[in-house]
């Protein structure tokens, strides 16, 4: 999977990069992390290849529930998460939107995927 380097979540625009040695706190290794401060989710290169699009995943969904301004507990994000890109992957929706060269201009979702959704603000 090719990662963006860019993830639009709501009126914010999120730098996605990869990072080595990705540690919390009490310097334990981490997959992912979402830096809602700085607007960036970094991916640690110790994540294997075949969680990124999971990892990835994951801390949209915290980026999202922050600008959404609600919290979803940890618990519900890592049960949250491989199910919807699993459910996108199956529908087709996860490559339309994650597998694009990520310098290509991308239409707007919604001629991506075919769907009506209501007008951007």
């Amino acid at each position: 999977m090719k990662l963006p380097k860019t993830l639009q979540v709501g009126p914010y625009t999120y730098r996605v990069e990869v990072v080595p040695d990705l540690l919390n706190e009490a310097k334990e290794s981490l997959f992912g992390h979402a830096d809602h401060a700085a607007l960036v989710i970094r991916i640690g290169t110790t994540c294997p290849p075949g969680r990124l699009g999971t990892t990835l995943m994951h801390e949209l969904l915290h980026a999202v529930a922050e600008m959404a301004g609600t919290e979803l507990p940890e618990e519900q994000v890592r049960t949250l998460a491989p199910a919807l890109t699993d459910t996108l992957e199956r529908n087709g929706l996860l490559a339309a939107c994650w597998s694009d060269d990520a310098e290509a201009e991308r239409p707007p979702l919604r001629q991506r995927v075919g769907v009506e959704l209501p007008e951007e603000r």
